[in-house]
């Protein structure tokens, strides 16, 4: 006897009515739901402004540095918060949200493989205008 979960409904009617044979039914592959989030993945960061955050260590004797980009977990508290960037993967700025929030080191490559149910976790945050840490962070 066939499994019935691979029966269409059809089929089962069919096959209970005792009108004729059930055949089997070719295994069906479930239907990946399309999700329009899923389509669109968002550049963490744009060439515009790679070319302003200035490099690392550039703000370590600043008070209160700026702030050039805004990043933020889709499905949870964690901000990142970028002040300087060595150009090509390593920012250093302040991380909010998790255990305690702290200065730091962060990975572009890390936000980006940041994924929740197959999308993009992280996005950056497109309205962020750069500013002073201490307004950044109550933003």
């Amino acid at each position: 006897m066939q499994n019935t979960h691979e029966m269409t409904v059809d089929r089962l009617l069919e096959f209970f009515s005792g009108r004729q044979p059930v055949k089997p039914v070719q295994s069906v592959q479930p239907v990946q739901s399309v999700n329009p989030i899923n389509e669109r993945v968002q550049a963490l960061l744009t060439q515009a402004i790679r070319s302003q955050i200035p490099p690392l260590y550039s703000q370590e004797k600043v008070k209160d540095p700026m702030v050039y980009a805004r990043f933020f977990s889709l499905h949870g508290s964690g901000t990142w918060l970028a002040t300087e960037f060595d150009g090509k993967d390593t920012f250093f700025g302040f991380v909010m949200g998790f255990a305690h929030d702290e200065l730091g080191y962060f990975s572009l490559k890390e936000l980006e493989s940041i994924k929740w149910h197959g999308i993009q976790g992280v996005e950056r945050d497109q309205y962020f205008k750069p500013k002073p840490l201490s307004q950044a962070k109550r933003a």
